[in-house]
């Protein structure tokens, strides 16, 4: 009974932090294009092999890049996902102020 209270009493504060989160505005893609787009593609394939990625790491990077945007640099997606992986500015920060 102790640990469900702390467990409680732990996760309560989180509730308060998700409330405080900025208000998300979907930004919908009309379509996604039905091919990838070729720089998109060399520069994801560049950046795995600069990194020595395992075969397994680069085939999950090109399923999810498949997957999330048809390996193109979308500008729109669920909520305020933008990317190739459909990233979420909120999880990975702004690109715009990214370095």
């Amino acid at each position: 009974m102790k640990f469900f209270a702390f467990a409680v009493a732990a996760f309560l504060p989180l509730l308060e932090v998700s409330r405080a989160a900025p208000a998300i505005t979907s930004r919908n893609c009309a379509s996604i294009p039905s091919t990838a787009n070729a720089a998109v593609r060399d520069q994801v394939y560049r950046i795995t092999q600069s990194r020595s990625v395992t075969a397994k790491v680069l085939l999950s990077t090109f399923e999810t890049a498949w997957i999330e945007s048809h390996v193109n640099n979308l500008n729109c997606g669920d909520q305020d996902s933008i990317g190739v992986f459909n990233s979420a500015r909120v999880k990975a920060g702004d690109p715009t102020t990214k370095s």
